[in-house]
């Protein structure tokens, strides 16, 4: 009986020393990753280039990418991020005027503005074979385009989104998947968790916010918060839930 004892403890030995090992493993992968929203902003900062990503990623975490990220290696860079990130995430590239002084694009509504230009248009808008670029979803060599662009005083917008995911677009009451209250009441909660009582006060990160639901059932909002100098932007998803994840 010892003997079988003692057996069981060497062979149960290296089982947890595996367990503990895969669980640190998983621990630093998962401190390594960060949201996709943060991967973009440092693609727009480093490339110079207009890098959306909508709400449907914005909150999803993936590993930074190793890669140093130029303008000339921009799209590539995109395509590697994609492979990290769920199925059905897909990036856009769209020619579109440039916003009102002070104003900038949001990003869930470049996202709208492609899925109905492919409504449309027929087909992915925003993807173009090599050599080709698209303009009002028709392709064209970019010496054909340039004309267009330099007329219309087009820019380009890189814009990453999930089609198969719904978009929950801050301060949009019941659209883009549905909520069934308006994005001002979570601002209001959320400055009033954080002890703020303006909008361009509240710090970039991650927030639980917790508001009934239509049916009874207790709503968690995940809110991403970036604050770029006063100038904030909210992304919003919304899941039914009981408790509220400690912060």
């Amino acid at each position: 009986m010892k003997t079988l004892l003692l057996a069981s403890a060497l062979l149960l030995a290296p089982t947890l020393a595996h367990a503990q090992q895969a669980t640190e493993g998983t621990r630093a992968k998962a401190e390594r990753e960060v949201a996709v929203a943060v991967i973009v902003r440092q693609l727009a900062q480093d490339s110079g280039q207009n890098v959306l990503v909508d709400s449907s990623l914005a909150t999803v975490k993936a590993p930074a990418l190793a890669k140093p990220t130029t303008a000339a290696n921009l799209e590539e860079q995109l395509d590697a991020l994609l492979r990290k990130l769920p199925e059905g995430a897909a990036w856009a590239k769209l020619y579109l005027p440039k916003p009102q002084e002070g104003k900038r694009y949001a990003a869930d509504n470049l996202s709208r503005y492609a899925l109905a230009q492919a409504s449309l248009f027929g087909g992915k808008v925003g993807t173009s074979k090599p050599g080709m670029v698209e303009v009002m979803g028709r392709l064209m060599t970019q010496a054909e385009a340039n004309p267009l662009i330099q007329k219309l005083d087009l820019q380009a917008y890189y814009i990453l989104s999930n089609p198969q995911k719904p978009m929950m677009a801050f301060g949009a009451p019941g659209a883009a998947g549905g909520a069934p209250f308006g994005g001002a009441n979570i601002t209001d909660l959320l400055m009033k968790q954080l002890g703020v009582t303006d909008l361009k006060n509240i710090p970039s990160g991650n927030y639980k916010v917790q508001l009934p639901g239509p049916d009874g059932v207790p709503m968690n909002a995940d809110v991403m918060v970036n604050n770029d100098g006063g100038n904030t932007s909210i992304a919003v998803r919304m899941s039914k839930s009981t408790t509220i994840p400690p912060q």
